[in-house]
């Protein structure tokens, strides 16, 4: 059904045979350095999604074993269940924010720099609490401030990157991130199980508030597309 009734807008398709796709995955990487990581603002906006993606995934997946734990209910999979669509409603929640806030705070760094720091100090929180309610409590806003700072970097890195190369660069931020996902998933599993699920909890908060310094590096640039009442610029803008 979605091979006959979906179809992508927004470019012009053409003809590619399979000699060309080698000079075609070349191009490609040359405009994912070119307007990308060259671009010291989307390169920011990236370092930023592999520093949150250190803990993010992992987090995600020590959960259930580690709320389990502290319930001392490792049978219990309903609860699991439940606190699957807690965290699922708590992204939600965040979401729900993106607009609320934006009409009231003047800068995107603003909102990424409180986002930041409230899931990081709830992540640390989470690994201290030796409670089921309070660390499932903390967890869920970890959910609410990945929900806030999802729309709004993803707005952000769309703003700096011409329309003709959008897909591209941010599949290529999407790469980044999953490096970012892989290695901390590597080194947090191995620390969790070297010494426990909660000291995973405590590293990873600690280091997702890496991102408030390089926040701030992106702040001091003082960007026109931070001003989130500023007008899209258009398409054929080149990102400086």
């Amino acid at each position: 059904v979605a091979w006959v009734s979906m179809h992508d807008i927004g470019y012009a398709p053409r003809t590619l045979v399979w000699n060309q796709v080698p000079r075609e995955m070349g191009k490609i990487a040359a405009a994912s350095l070119t307007h990308g990581w060259k671009v010291p603002t989307v390169k920011l906006l990236m370092i930023i999604s592999f520093i949150q993606s250190l803990f993010m995934m992992w987090g995600f997946y020590a959960w259930q074993p580690y709320f389990l734990g502290l319930l001392q209910r490792e049978d219990a999979v309903w609860v699991a269940g439940i606190i699957a669509a807690m965290i699922s409603i708590s992204f939600i929640i965040g979401n729900s924010l993106v607009g609320y806030l934006t009409d009231r705070v003047k800068q995107r760094t603003s909102l990424l720099l409180a986002a930041a720091t409230l899931g990081g100090v709830a992540a640390i929180a989470v690994g201290i609490a030796n409670n089921f309610y309070l660390a499932v409590g903390l967890y869920l806003l970890v959910g609410v401030a990945m929900g806030l700072a999802g729309p709004v970097r993803q707005a952000f890195i769309h703003r700096l990157i011409p329309s003709e190369q959008r897909a591209t660069i941010v599949s290529f931020d999407s790469l980044v991130g999953s490096a970012g996902s892989f290695g901390g998933q590597l080194g947090l599993g191995y620390l969790a199980r070297r010494q426990s699920l909660s000291m995973g909890y405590i590293t990873g908060g600690f280091s997702s508030l890496f991102v408030i310094p390089v926040l701030m590096i992106l702040r001091k640039i003082c960007l026109p597309m931070d001003d989130l009442a500023a007008v899209d610029p258009p398409d054929d803008m080149t990102p400086v």
